[in-house]
């Protein structure tokens, strides 16, 4: 069964993803989403509707950009040697820990203080 997603749904979870420190993957999981094929259509969508702000527009290409950039590149990653790429790999998965942890405890602080 497909299911059918209202466009203020459709917006509400956008902006949730371009709010948070998450990536694309992580904010689709954590808004329970099938897979991040869905926030990238809706993201397209939107903005072809021209329901997104300049502003969120910005913030979707930054946060592409800033994706990419602390990615290794992959011409680089074919020169490593096979204890280098996965050094490099786990690198960025333990940098992505890092960002989730900070973001969990701000939010903890932040229910915290409404409390």
């Amino acid at each position: 069964m497909v299911s059918k997603y209202s466009t203020e749904f459709k917006l509400h979870v956008v902006r949730t993803y371009l709010n948070s420190p998450f990536g694309i993957r992580v904010a689709a999981r954590s808004l329970g989403l099938p897979s991040k094929n869905y926030l990238t259509r809706w993201m397209q969508e939107l903005t072809q509707k021209g329901l997104l702000t300049k502003e969120e527009i910005a913030a979707m290409e930054q946060k592409s950009s800033y994706q990419t950039k602390n990615r290794p590149a992959v011409e680089s990653m074919h020169e490593m040697s096979p204890s280098e790429k996965q050094l490099a790999e786990e690198n960025l998965r333990l940098k992505a820990e890092v960002d989730f942890l900070r973001t969990l405890v701000s939010l903890d602080d932040l229910n915290s203080k409404k409390k």
